[in-house]
Parts: structure tokens; C-alpha cells; sequence
């Protein structure tokens, strides 16, 4: 576990790997631990939040993408995670209506931000 920059992480071509493991509760909500790391991640991607903690889900459902990398006002940072390779692994329940929305929307905005799926 540490930092996604960390220089220690990356191999010799100057990438680096992680894995995200990521729960949902309630209404589509990320866990308590995980609240400021996608509000972060979602800004850096343009995506909308109904909330502070809320990912707005219908983003998930109609990807909102321009030609000039803008969303709703805000600028994407399709750059930021370039050299990340990762894989998202969402924990959570078919019973609820919004199934793993946290993984949903974390591996929507990872791809948005430069890092690329490899799981």
C-alpha cells in the first residue's frame, strides 16, 4: 500500500501497477474511507457528484464526453495517472440497484485521467 507517484513503484519505463478494491454502500456511496479519493478522482475527471460523497451514477449510464476534454465546467486531467496500469475490483451485493457504483465509477474515471485497464 502507498502512494500511486511514489517513484518506488514504477519499474524501469516509468510505470507502475495497482489494484483497487472498492465497496459500495447505500445509495451507490463509496465506503467512508474511500470518500475523498474518489471526490479527488472524479474532479480530476470531470465527472458530476450529486453530493460531496455521492457519485452521480447516471454518468455511468451516458458517458458525458466533449471534444475539448470539458464536463459540466470542469477541466479533465487526461494525463495525471499516465503510466498507471490497473484493475478495479468492486465488493458489494446484486441485490441493491446501484451494484458496485463505487468500482463503476473509479474505473470510468481512472481511464479519463490517462491510467490504463489491465484487469
Amino acid at each position: 500500500i502507498g502512494s500511486l507517484m511514489a517513484e518506488e513503484y514504477r519499474d524501469n519505463n516509468n510505470k507502475s501497477r495497482a489494484i483497487f478494491i472498492m465497496s459500495t454502500y447505500g445509495e451507490g456511496e463509496p465506503t467512508d474511507n474511500a470518500k475523498a479519493f474518489v471526490t479527488v478522482l472524479q474532479d480530476k475527471a470531470g465527472m458530476q457528484r450529486k453530493s460531496n460523497d455521492q457519485p452521480d451514477l447516471s454518468a455511468l449510464v451516458e458517458e458525458k464526453k466533449s471534444d475539448d476534454d470539458v464536463m459540466n465546467g470542469a477541466e479533465i486531467d487526461s494525463s495525471i495517472l499516465e503510466g498507471l496500469h490497473y484493475g478495479v475490483f468492486g465488493l458489494g451485493s446484486r441485490q441493491y440497484e446501484h451494484f458496485n457504483a463505487t468500482a463503476k465509477v473509479v474505473d470510468s474515471a481512472l481511464s479519463k485521467v490517462g491510467a490504463t485497464q489491465v484487469v
